[in-house]
């Protein structure tokens, strides 16, 4: 069941108190509409009952798919702070820590399309490097959509813009990620990690190296 935390916050706005929600841990399969919430990115939103001052208050949580066998854990700590927290019965559980809501977002929608995130982090660097040729902004960054039979959309921000440009990627880019990750030897560790963009080239600089 998802555990409930729920805590006095003051108004920025109007400077009054009030209760807030908190999840501390979601389970999607026993709470779905908990998990629309995250890919609504609404989860973390609230609204001042005295002044309808409204605004996000991301705060740490754990989500755990256990029927995909995947945690990911919302932390403001480095990967290094959770790996000894996980307990040896999670061996075989893909554990992620992620920074903040659009990271909490985006795994999850990884995951469920079925890909390894890290081979997708590596096709990021290459749709990257085509938006900052393309655009003149090596700023940018991108978040994943969806992968349908030989695409994957992703959604790129721009530093300054609020409304991401879209971006695809063929099927068979993702597919070099994954030989390259075997070349990298990556593999999963009984710890929370962090995938993503520094991850990525380390393991491409190991792959060539291998």
């Amino acid at each position: 069941m998802a555990t409930i935390v729920k805590k006095e916050h003051r108004c920025p706005e109007c400077n009054k108190i009030f209760q807030v929600s908190m999840h501390a841990t979601i389970l999607p399969g026993e709470h779905p509409e908990l998990k629309k919430s995250i890919l609504s990115e609404t989860l973390f939103s609230f609204t001042c009952p005295h002044c309808g001052y409204e605004a996000d208050m991301v705060y740490p949580v754990l989500y755990h798919d256990r029927e995909a066998e995947y945690m990911i854990y919302l932390s403001a700590q480095p990967e290094s702070a959770l790996s000894q927290k996980v307990p040896q019965e999670l061996s075989e559980v893909r554990k992620r820590v992620v920074h903040n809501q659009k990271e909490l977002k985006e795994k999850i929608l990884v995951f469920d399309a079925g890909l390894d995130d890290a081979a997708v982090e590596i096709v990021k660097l290459a749709v990257l490097d085509i938006v900052a040729k393309k655009y003149g902004d090596d700023s940018a960054r991108a978040f994943f959509l969806d992968a349908e039979e030989d695409t994957i959309r992703f959604a790129v921000y721009f530093t300054g813009y609020t409304d991401p440009v879209p971006q695809t990627a063929g099927i068979a880019l993702y597919r070099q990620a994954q030989e390259l990750l075997d070349r990298a030897r990556w593999h999963e560790k009984n710890r929370f990690l962090k995938v993503d963009r520094t991850l990525a080239q380390s393991l491409i600089a190991q792959a060539k190296e291998a």
